[in-house]
């Protein structure tokens, strides 16, 4: 296990009010040089709904990613329904949509290590390739491993995460 930080600015209270609903694995349309992952967390609590961004920073050795040192948890602060829109438009496919029917913040933030709004030193289990899809993909299994994530959903996100960054290279190759 590694040390890494996390630094949380989501609020820690109610947590358990608020419920997993979904979660969205996108590649970024704004950077061309390299394939960047990015998590979206979609909630509810009643009728209100948010969604949490989870970013992990790497080292950069070389100009390439090395392993990760931090990861930052935050509140988008964009309306769900403006973030879905520019899913649609922007990412043309290259996203995936996991649907979860338990499972609340708490269960999220238990497996980040965070209990508390700031930086929290975690002992943390990291990919060891610089890979943020990597990364994801270990939060989705242990969303897995404690019944809140269909362990054949997990699967296929391995499967469709893969295809996606094939057909995201070969893209930008002919750019």
């Amino acid at each position: 296990m590694d040390n890494i930080t996390v630094d949380n600015t989501v609020p820690v209270e109610h947590n358990e009010a608020w419920k997993l609903q979904r979660v969205t694995l996108h590649i970024s349309p704004y950077i061309t040089d390299r394939i960047v992952w990015k998590m979206l967390v979609w909630e509810t609590n009643g009728l209100d709904s948010r969604i949490v961004d989870i970013f992990p920073a790497y080292d950069d050795i070389n100009g390439a990613e090395g392993r990760a040192t931090g990861v930052t948890v935050s509140l988008n602060l964009k309306d769900p329904r403006l973030v879905n829109l520019e899913l649609e438009d922007e990412c043309r496919g290259s996203f995936i949509d996991i649907s979860m029917s338990q499972g609340n913040h708490g269960h999220l933030m238990s497996f980040l290590g965070i209990n508390i709004i700031g930086s929290n030193a975690v002992g943390f289990r990291v990919p060891h390739r610089g890979d943020r899809v990597d990364f994801y993909l270990g939060i989705l299994e242990h969303l897995s491993h404690i019944g809140i994530l269909d362990p054949a959903d997990c699967d296929d996100a391995y499967v469709y995460t893969g295809l996606i960054e094939i057909g995201c290279l070969d893209a930008r190759q002919k750019i």
